[in-house]
């Protein structure tokens, strides 16, 4: 079977004391992928903090598939607290042909808070802003040639979140519509804190990406509303504010309009 129609393996971080999480991961994403579960080391057992406990038994991971036969240019690890938001099912399809041909990008956060670091938001393509910053590690895609080549700073950087998803140097990518999110109102096993915050962090990111949207659209878009194409790149071509003079007057495109797409 042609590995783009197959379910792609998906890794799910989990605590054997709370198998009612792991079964809720099948129930939300089963449909769309394999799911393997993977035994989350226990803070409370090996007298370590939740922020260490999940850093490594992430770190065990890569290493583990890293040495294994993986046939995917990629690995995806979740954790046991992540659902779907309403765009998941229309953005998975586009975002798992990319992931299978591509191999411009080190690593694709789903669930993310862009309100702590200034992320430094980039338009990358039709699909993803590239990132410089980022919090949280509940859904990740990493490239495997990411993790061969940083295996020794995957494994004693300490906490990806405030460490990976600050380094500057890797090339983060996001989906321009925040597509999964955790659980909030529980007590995180990782920080040992009930987690209703998490909503205001939620709730930062997406003004934050509307507002880059919006400053975007000023900058680049057409000013004809109805029109999707991006301003002309000589200002002298109808002042700077439209694709060409045509759709400025009548809604049409001239024999001077370079009809390129404005990817928001």
């Amino acid at each position: 079977m042609n590995r783009e129609v197959e379910k792609p393996e998906l890794y799910c971080i989990n605590l054997n004391r709370e198998p009612e999480k792991f079964k809720q991961i099948e129930k939300e994403f089963s449909s769309l992928f394999k799911i393997n579960r993977v035994s989350a080391i226990d803070g409370k057992i090996h007298k370590m903090s939740g922020v260490q406990a999940l850093f490594k038994t992430n770190s065990n991971l890569f290493a583990k598939i890293i040495d294994s036969d993986i046939k995917t240019p990629y690995v995806i690890i979740i954790e046991d607290d992540v659902y779907k938001c309403k765009d998941f099912d229309s953005f998975w399809p586009k975002i798992f042909t990319y992931i299978n041909s591509n191999s411009n990008w080190d690593f694709i956060s789903f669930d993310h808070f862009l309100n702590f670091e200034r992320a430094n938001i980039e338009i990358f393509n039709e699909l993803f802003y590239k990132i410089k910053r980022s919090r949280s590690t509940g859904f990740m895609i990493y490239n495997i040639d990411f993790l061969r080549a940083n295996i020794n700073y995957l494994s004693a950087c300490g906490c990806l979140d405030k460490t990976m998803k600050q380094n500057a140097k890797f090339r983060q990518l996001i989906p321009k519509t925040v597509i999964v999110k955790q659980h909030v109102d529980k007590l995180s096993n990782t920080r040992n804190i009930i987690t209703g915050k998490y909503n205001n962090h939620y709730d930062k990111t997406e003004t934050i990406l509307n507002n880059f949207r919006e400053t975007e659209a000023k900058k680049y878009k057409c000013a004809n509303q109805s029109c999707n194409y991006m301003k002309h790149t000589n200002i002298k071509n109808n002042g700077g504010t439209h694709c060409c003079r045509a759709c400025k007057q009548n809604n049409k495109h001239g024999p001077l309009c370079l009809q390129r797409c404005f990817m928001i």
